[in-house]
């Protein structure tokens, strides 16, 4: 009977043991559960601050009503041509707080409407804001404030005036050379207008030497210099080079006869914008446009394309770095 009596205590003890463990590991775990949460509220601000709006890009602001009770693990801008985008689609990464934000949408296209919700992520999952929308404009705007309109072309979004800035992106001055032995002698950026006549800069941009492409920072933020490959995509897709530069070339009378080929109907409108020779002299105005790469071939010469009155033709050459070019901006 003792045996037996014992046995029981000691079974009773192992069971009271083991309940509390379980009852302390039960109130710890506890602990480490974030508390039911339910979906984020949100909303896009008043239309006054969706801002910088150009052809190609937007910055839309928005705010978090409240994180339903659950951390917020991402947060942004979402947007397409359709109603009510997702995050499934374009869509910016703006964070985890609950503070309002501001999402920077990029790569869209001239004046196309689009659709624009503000998202936040939680533990309950994603909430979406009101729907709003906002248009793209056809227009770009370099850091002196020039502005230039766009067109887009298959895949590509190009500017459709050559570039006429005297800083790059990042603010520093680009120095205009006028002089022809200093030109000649250069190894650093520069620009140079057209005979030095400030009315060859209104109608036909500036001249840069490779060097100022090569900087990386000659185009607006959000643009480039074409690569050579961003050339043949061009060229491509108008049917090759053999046809390619009359459908970019401008009708303006500023071609002289006969104009070979010109139609313009891609709408790249390229001017016979001539060229500063590597000696510093000028040459070529309105008989040719030559137009920067930023594709180097050797040590000493560069990829450019180029637009001839007589022929219907993009033509590739190989110049020296030290030529004054055009030069055109695709979209990054």
């Amino acid at each position: 009977m003792k045996t037996i009596f014992k046995t029981n205590r000691i079974l009773f003890s192992a069971i009271l043991l083991c309940f509390i463990t379980f009852m302390s590991c039960s109130k710890s775990d506890d602990k480490d559960i974030e508390p039911t949460a339910s979906l984020p509220e949100l909303n896009t601000l008043a239309a006054i601050d969706i801002s910088n709006i150009d052809a190609v890009s937007a910055t839309v602001s928005a705010g978090i009503i409240t994180d339903g009770g659950g951390s917020i693990t991402v947060k942004g801008v979402c947007w397409s041509t359709g109603h009510n985008p997702n995050i499934e689609g374009d869509k910016t990464n703006d964070g985890t707080s609950t503070a309002s934000f501001a999402g920077n949408l990029t790569k869209l296209d001239p004046t196309t409407v689009y659709y624009i919700r503000a998202y936040a992520t939680n533990s309950a999952g994603t909430a979406y804001s009101n729907e709003i929308t906002l248009t793209t404009t056809s227009t770009i705007k370099d850091i002196d404030g020039n502005s230039y309109a766009v067109v887009k072309i298959g895949t590509q979004v190009w500017t459709k005036t050559n570039l006429k800035t005297s800083q790059y992106n990042d603010g520093t001055a680009i120095p205009n050379v006028t002089g022809g032995t200093q030109w000649a002698n250069l190894t650093t950026g520069a620009y140079a207008i057209y005979d030095n006549t400030a009315n060859n800069n209104t109608t036909y941009g500036k001249l840069y030497n490779w060097y100022a492409v090569n900087t990386g920072k000659l185009a607006p933020k959000g643009w480039h210099i074409p690569t050579d490959a961003d050339w043949t995509t061009l060229s491509d897709y108008l049917g090759g080079e053999s046809v390619a530069g009359g459908k970019m070339k401008s009708t303006s009378a500023l071609w002289p006869s006969p104009n070979t080929g010109a139609t313009n109907s891609s709408g790249f409108t390229g001017l016979p914008s001539g060229a500063r020779f590597s000696d510093g002299t000028f040459n070529n105005v309105e008989r040719f446009c030559y137009l920067w790469s930023s594709t180097e071939s050797s040590t000493t010469n560069v990829s450019e394309r180029s637009l001839n009155f007589s022929k219907s033709s993009l033509d590739r050459s190989f110049p020296t770095k030290g030529i004054g070019c055009s030069c055109r901006c695709v979209r990054d």
